[in-house]
């Protein structure tokens, strides 16, 4: 069977590019345009979150990676581990607080030996999906966008791994 790959939308990534360099642009206005020091420090933290957004967002648009691909081998994700069938015990819809994200958390039989596999800001990340009450491999209904629903993904996991596990 064929890999089944989720590809990066151009469309939406230059929503987020675009979205980026406004509140980029409105940081920079905050900042040299008012002498308040609350109003200059929010400046610069829109300027640099946001400024990392549109290098993020810049790259992605130039190497259009997938988002998710799915293969007899397991998941992979960018930037993260791949995951092995045989290391998943189930996987789960979950709503993560009050947000209205959703998210597939792939429940391991090993956590920490993925936790262990994890370096730099996706460590982080990891590490906060956990205070939430995830594991540390997910899948967000945010990164995937509407033209892939989390259940439609699951049904798409099954057909490489019939004997899947899926929680409520």
């Amino acid at each position: 069977m064929q890999p089944m790959v989720y590809p990066f939308s151009p469309w939406r990534g230059m929503l987020f590019l675009l979205g980026s360099l406004v509140f980029v642009a409105g940081g920079i206005w905050m900042f040299t345009s008012s002498s308040s020091f609350m109003d200059r420090a929010a400046g610069v933290a829109s300027v640099a979150f946001f400024g990392i957004g549109v290098v993020k967002f810049t790259g992605q648009l130039l190497r259009r990676p997938a988002l998710l691909t799915l293969s007899a081998d397991g998941i992979s994700q960018p930037g993260m581990p791949s995951v092995g069938w045989s290391d998943i015990d189930h996987v789960r819809i979950v709503e993560a607080g009050a947000s209205g994200h959703f998210y597939i958390d792939i429940v391991l039989r090993h956590p920490q030996a993925y936790f262990d596999r994890i370096t730099g800001p996706r460590a982080q990340l990891a590490k906060a999906n956990q205070a939430f009450g995830l594991g540390p491999a997910v899948i967000s209904n945010v990164v995937m966008g509407k033209k892939w629903p989390l259940p439609r993904i699951i049904d798409d996991m099954r057909q490489f791994h019939p004997a899947l596990q899926v929680h409520p």
